[in-house]
């Protein structure tokens, strides 16, 4: 490799997205604080967006008058403890799966402690994680306000969409249709007589009627699944058509490519965001979404964007890394 410059190589090399949703949203909104929080803008190192939940969670607890502030103010909040709940707060993930992550981790770090002889804070574990889960979403709200802002609007348009028996249709900026549609179910019990023996299975049967429930749970995910659909398709053709790289792998927000042509594709992936975000992207999604809704009804206006300026990507070296 070193003596020769025709050495040909077929090593893949792979760069992330520094938790991809949350920079998809960040970027959506034209949010700064999450833009820079994820990686959106030059730094000397990387952001960890983790890491800076847990120190301010640890911070807020620390501060406050309780027993379970207390407690987990000498067990320490750290990044393993919160990074699941982090990571899926942008697809609608709910307090109780919050406190399940976090229970997981409690339970673990007491088994710990408890081999160790050291002294244990609690005397239970769904309790503090349930109180500690409360305050990991108030931060995570604070660090990425969009996302909260951009659930609760996406929320807002299924549960009208059910409410007219629509389903939630758009095209995503890829030019890919999405369709989201999720039924209600209810069960029946199928009785088979085999001889003496009688067996009873029980079916799920799609009912004539859409699950307000399931839809507004999903439509976060799916709208942001069709963000990251997009960027890969923009960034694969771009890098293509532009540069003749025709080898690539992707899995969600995971990038992957021969060594020589990493570079190249960061670039061409910031490239992409820019062209994208640049877009009208929710207000496109209004649009569509008021066609399919009966006359005189239409979706509330979408969550105001910031002031985060896109070109200033193009120096974000963390952003796919």
């Amino acid at each position: 490799m070193k003596s020769s410059a025709r050495f040909m190589t077929h090593l893949p090399v792979s760069i992330d997205g520094s938790n991809n949703a949350l920079q998809l949203i960040s970027l959506l909104l034209r949010d700064p604080t999450g833009a820079a929080a994820t990686n959106c803008i030059e730094c000397s190192t990387p952001a960890d967006i983790y890491r800076l939940v847990a120190d301010q969670s640890l911070a807020m607890v620390s501060s406050m008058d309780d027993s379970y502030a207390k407690g987990w103010a000498e067990l320490g909040i750290t990044r393993g403890c919160i990074k699941r709940p982090v990571m899926t707060k942008p697809y609608a993930a709910t307090l109780y799966s919050c406190k399940q992550y976090i229970s997981e981790w409690l339970h673990d770090e007491m088994d710990r402690r408890r081999a160790a002889g050291l002294s244990l804070p609690f005397d239970d574990v769904w309790a503090p994680s349930m109180w500690l889960a409360r305050m990991v979403h108030r931060t995570i709200d604070q660090v990425v306000p969009g996302v909260a802002a951009l659930m609760k609007w996406l929320q807002q348009v299924s549960d009208l969409c059910v409410e007219h028996e629509t389903a939630v249709s758009w095209t995503a900026p890829s030019g890919f249709w999405v369709r989201q549609y999720y039924p209600k179910w209810r069960k029946e019990e199928v009785r088979c007589a085999i001889g003496p023996k009688v067996r009873v299975h029980s079916m799920n049967i799609e009912d004539n009627a859409m699950s307000k429930r399931a839809n507004r749970n999903a439509i976060t995910a799916n709208f942001v699944h069709a963000l990251d659909s997009s960027l890969m398709v923009w960034a694969t053709n771009r890098s293509h058509d532009l540069h003749g790289i025709d080898v690539f792998s992707w899995i969600h927000d995971q990038a992957a490519t021969l060594a020589p042509n990493v570079g190249i594709m960061q670039s061409e992936i910031r490239e992409s965001a820019i062209e994208m975000f640049s877009m009208d992207i929710l207000g496109g999604f209004k649009t569509e979404i008021d066609a399919l809704l009966p006359s005189g009804v239409s979706v509330p206006p979408p969550p105001e964007q910031g002031d985060f300026d896109l070109s200033l990507l193009r120096s974000a070296q963390y952003f796919f890394a």
